[in-house]
């Protein structure tokens, strides 16, 4: 008996950091990263809410597009000390349950530079007002997945191999996370009405079957009555024939019977005329 090999990985695609100022514990103003000027290598940790010690994957590529940060990578399933299979694996099936995890990145920074109230700036090619901080020339430690609104940036997602998220995400340019729940929506729905139609086209075809064997029983009951009706028929032929017969037994017999008795009594005159007794 042959056993389904489980995969050793499943592909994700993320939007890490929006680009966008977020509230950070611990930060009286908003904090955002300035994109262009992040160091980081293709190859990152991926790990769980930051916990060092819950390594869940990593990433083979990252890039800065559109003002956003986008990571592509794999979680490991596989049996590894090196990373938690175990929770790895809950993740995958949370999304495959629908839920859209989100991300988060962590960087190491000196300097954090203030865009007072009142002034502003032009960040990841987004114009912020102040009162914010800015990150420049920060460097990517590792990027993180989060349960869903559990994400510092609420922009952001992670779209995990096998569905419908990282099927939308595969067909272009990244959404914004708007977009996508917009596009699972859409999905959801044409699924809805798919299902709709394909049970209407079952019923019509439950119909049309019950139909067709009523239509069946009915030519079978027909068919039964004809056949009855000349079975009738023939016993009745039979029994008219077999009447007729036995009528003409009858006469027959009733003539032989008359012939006889003809004979008899030509005989007995014959031989009272010769004197005979």
């Amino acid at each position: 008996m042959s056993t389904v090999r489980r995969p050793d990985h499943v592909f994700f695609i993320a939007v890490a950091d929006s680009g966008l100022p977020v509230e950070e514990k611990g930060c009286c103003w908003p904090i955002v990263t300035d994109l262009d000027t992040l160091k980081f290598a293709d190859e990152s940790p991926v790990r769980f809410r930051h916990d060092g010690s819950l390594p869940v994957g990593s990433t083979h590529r990252i890039r800065v597009v559109g003002g956003r940060l986008e990571a592509h990578g794999q979680l490991e399933l596989r049996d590894d000390e090196t990373c938690c299979t175990g929770l790895a694996r809950n993740i995958v099936a949370s999304a495959h349950a629908e839920a859209l995890w989100e991300a988060s990145t962590s960087v190491d920074y000196d300097t954090l530079e203030p865009v007072e109230s009142g002034e502003s700036c032009v960040v990841n090619g987004h114009k912020l007002s102040g009162p914010l901080l800015i990150r420049r020339n920060a460097i990517l430690r590792e990027i993180s997945l989060c349960a869903p609104s559990g994400a510092v940036d609420a922009e952001t997602y992670v779209a995990i191999q096998g569905t419908e998220a990282f099927t939308l995400c595969g067909m272009g340019a990244l959404p914004s996370r708007q977009q996508l729940l917009d596009g699972l929506i859409r999905v959801e729905r044409a699924d809805a009405k798919l299902e709709a139609s394909q049970r209407a086209i079952l019923s019509q075809i439950e119909l049309e079957c019950q139909q067709r064997g009523h239509e069946e029983w009915i030519a079978s009951v027909n068919a039964a009555d004809v056949q009855r009706r000349e079975d009738d028929a023939d016993w009745f032929r039979r029994n008219r024939e077999a009447r007729k017969r036995a009528e003409i037994e009858a006469v027959e017999a009733s003539k032989h019977e008359e012939w006889l008795n003809r004979g008899g009594a030509i005989a007995r005159k014959i031989r009272k005329a010769c004197g005979q007794t």
